[in-house]
């Protein structure tokens, strides 16, 4: 939207499935970039777009049971991914992504542990056990 909320573009992104959008920023570039959930299998879902809303690229990771999924970028443009995996339906896993502008991973890492994390309000995650 427009400083006066005005739509400049409106997709309806996901498949067949009910998938859904947790989090977005707009990267250093202006490009957008979405973290959400996919089914049927509750994986992590990304996407980019460019400032047009046109799909750059949408990966899928870590088929679970996706409870939040939070994104951002670093201060060196990589974008970064917490997904917050259910284990079971008493537990969960953060999980931490970290790939390019391009949506090639860099690392991935999770905290096999029943923790909690989120992202705080000074662009960073808190992870808590």
């Amino acid at each position: 939207m427009q400083l006066r909320g005005a739509i400049q573009w409106l997709r309806e992104i996901g498949a067949e499935h009910s998938d859904g959008l947790w989090d977005a920023i707009v990267t250093s570039n202006g490009e957008i970039f979405l973290g959400g959930y996919w089914l049927p299998t509750n994986g992590v879902l990304t996407i980019k777009l460019t400032q047009s809303g046109d799909s750059v690229w949408t990966r899928n990771f870590l088929p679970s049971n996706t409870d939040h999924v939070f994104v951002l970028q670093s201060s060196d443009g990589a974008l970064i991914v917490l997904g917050e995996i259910g284990v079971s339906s008493e537990a969960t896993w953060p999980a931490i992504i970290r790939m390019t502008q391009q949506g090639v991973v860099l690392s991935a890492r999770d905290y096999p542990h029943p923790i909690w994390a989120r992202r705080t309000h000074v662009a960073g995650f808190a992870i808590l056990g």
